[in-house]
């Protein structure tokens, strides 16, 4: 639980007794309150809250809320075990429609994206024309196959990834973000039917933007927006080589998932997320869990 959303729990249940004797104050960009109690009633109140919110009170005072890691997070690969799936029936609607052939290394392609690899396909057979019918017919052919596959198949997870979702939303040291590079609506598709709940986690995909940097650039941002919050760190976690490079094109760090990519800080999987708190260098102080 962060701490504006401990405040507002325990107000609402004890701070009828202070809120006219309330104000706020301003610090990192964000409203604050800060409780003033002058009679017995008020004090009482104030001490309520204090122990509801426990540890976060001690910590901060109030003070500051600050969420210092945002972790974002890939879909096809990183969270769930569906790159076979998606490249097949991807391939498959890019033909059906467009009579093309994607090519099997997706690394050529300037965007990784659903839309960045449809775009340039599209400029390089001179089909700008028909480019806008190109992108829906794509679009509904390939939800249409997906929703089959799914269906006759089903999806897995990684190793851990439900339970590394649900436990680091009780990390009051870290906001969640997922930055795909595939379509809102499949990736939405995908992380359902491998059994993660993704309600008021912000989400960005490339139906909002064509390059995996842009993605991931608007995830944080909406993040900082939706949560009120300021990151001192932004952390992504995928599982191609250009989910690597975008994340050097913005500073970010980058968390290498699984064996395609080499890098300094990789894991193999979800299923320690202490081990990988511990990577980070996220030390003990930090890992409490509300």
């Amino acid at each position: 639980m962060s701490l504006h959303v401990a405040w507002s729990v325990a107000l609402r249940e004890h701070g009828r007794m202070i809120a006219a004797d309330s104000r706020s104050k301003c610090k990192n960009n964000v409203i604050i309150p800060v409780v003033l109690a002058r009679d017995p009633r008020q004090r009482t109140a104030k001490r309520q809250i204090k122990s509801q919110v426990g540890r976060l009170w001690d910590a901060t005072g109030f003070e500051e809320m600050r969420v210092k890691n945002l972790f974002m997070l890939d879909v096809d690969g990183t969270l769930v075990d569906s790159c076979q799936m998606d490249h097949e029936c991807f391939s498959q609607a890019v033909y059906e429609v467009t009579g093309l052939t994607v090519p099997d290394d997706w690394g050529g392609y300037t965007n990784v994206t659903d839309a960045g690899i449809i775009e340039e396909l599209i400029d390089s057979h001179d089909l700008q024309r028909e480019k806008i019918m190109l992108f829906r017919e794509i679009k509904r052919v390939f939800t249409h196959k997906l929703a089959s596959a799914i269906a006759n198949h089903g999806l897995k997870p990684l190793p851990g990834a439900v339970a590394f979702i649900d436990e680091m939303r009780h990390m009051p040291t870290v906001a969640l973000a997922i930055a795909t590079g595939g379509w809102e609506e499949t990736a939405r598709m995908k992380l359902k039917a491998a059994g993660f709940n993704i309600d008021g986690i912000v989400f960005s995909s490339c139906s909002d933007a064509m390059s995996r940097s842009e993605v991931m650039a608007l995830a944080a941002f909406r993040a900082k927006q939706d949560y009120g919050v300021h990151f001192e760190r932004r952390i992504y976690f995928g599982d191609g080589v250009w989910d690597k490079q975008a994340t050097q094109s913005l500073n970010y760090e980058f968390v290498a998932v699984g064996d395609k990519v080499e890098h300094d800080v990789s894991v193999s999987n979800f299923v320690n997320p202490r081990a990988i708190l511990g990577k980070l260098g996220i030390d003990e102080a930090q890992r409490q869990y509300a």
